[in-house]
């Protein structure tokens, strides 16, 4: 739906809000995603066909959603997110402390599943004011 594919960028951030470990935090992503899809004239049907629908070839050849190269600038730009997010270790839990772990000594570009939940992560902790 076009209504969605409109106010995408605002409904990425909301939809990482909903990884936090505050359930406050959560209840208040999704009131915001469904006054966001309002706004635009949609609903939560509209926004699952949207993320569930088939993925149309791009005219290069390449699948449209391997657009991580435009989102994400190839993914190489999530090291400053992840040194933010390990100085401030102690304020995570320990999965997450895990994660930024094992990040410590990776290789190359991260995954966009990798990408989202540091970003959440990185995102949770700038609300905190650390």
């Amino acid at each position: 739906m076009r209504r969605v594919t409109k106010i995408a960028p605002k409904l990425e951030k909301l939809v990482l809000m909903l990884s936090s470990d505050q359930p406050g935090e959560v209840v208040a992503a999704a009131a915001a995603i469904k006054r966001a899809l309002q706004t635009a004239g949609a609903d939560w049907h509209d926004f699952a066909r949207e993320l569930t629908k088939p993925a149309t070839p791009s005219r290069d050849g390449n699948h449209s959603r391997n657009h991580d190269r435009d989102r994400y600038g190839d993914r190489s730009g999530w090291r400053p997110l992840h040194a933010y997010c390990r100085r401030h270790l102690d304020a995570l839990p320990s999965r997450e402390r895990d994660f930024m772990t094992t990040l410590d000594h990776w290789r190359g570009n991260i995954t966009e599943k990798q990408r989202a939940w540091l970003d959440a992560i990185h995102a949770r902790l700038r609300r905190a004011g650390l």
